[in-house]
């Protein structure tokens, strides 16, 4: 009887340990969440705040009616967004730069013959993920990328593929490809779309 009840209190103290445990990880992840959060909602907030005042100097601008040169047109107009930029494309680009997000770039599918025996095919579709530093990407840099890509992938044979251990084996080769290629502004590489035939 004695070595039930030792049993019965053990998993009893086990039960209220994983209980403690748990709710204390769930109030961190609260507070943790409310903090980025309310971050977040003040970075948006002061990117919209100075969006309006753009927009409502620009308004005031034109009511008063004095001639302005092309060169202030376009500038008032690159103020107010590029291309039909919205407050919420502005608010993104704010918040990646506040917490030096990475910028990434999609390039174009890349459709080539993989192994020696060149019947087998991959498409193959990817994001380059860029430092919070790295600038523009050119089209130059670009082609240079799927050129390396193209070359390792005819490299490959659909076995090396196989398994969840081939596809990661892929996706580390991958990655070293294209931070090889770009000189080592890439930091990563994502895999958007995989179809081998």
């Amino acid at each position: 009887m004695a070595e039930k009840d030792k049993s019965g209190k053990k998993a009893g103290g086990g039960l209220f340990a994983t209980v403690t445990v748990f709710g204390f990880v769930t109030v961190l992840a609260v507070g943790a969440g409310w903090y980025l959060g309310s971050r977040i909602r003040t970075v948006t907030q002061a990117q919209i705040e100075s969006a309006s005042v753009a927009e409502t100097g620009a308004a005031r601008k034109s009511e008063i009616g004095a001639p302005r040169s092309r060169e202030q047109r376009k500038t008032e107009q690159g103020s107010q967004g590029h291309g039909g930029e919205t407050a919420a494309d502005a608010s993104h680009g704010a918040i990646q730069s506040f917490f030096g997000g990475p910028s990434s770039v999609k390039l174009e599918p890349i459709i080539c013959n993989i192994g020696a025996s060149g019947d087998e095919w991959m498409r193959l579709q990817i994001a380059v993920v860029y430092g919070p530093d790295a600038g523009t990407v050119s089209d130059a840099e670009k082609y240079e990328i799927n050129e390396a890509i193209i070359a390792m992938m005819r490299r490959k044979d659909k076995s090396d593929l196989d398994g969840p251990s081939g596809f990661l084996h892929f996706r580390e080769d991958l990655v070293d490809t294209v931070m090889i290629s770009t000189g080592g502004r890439a930091t990563s590489a994502k895999i958007l779309s995989m179809v081998v035939e």
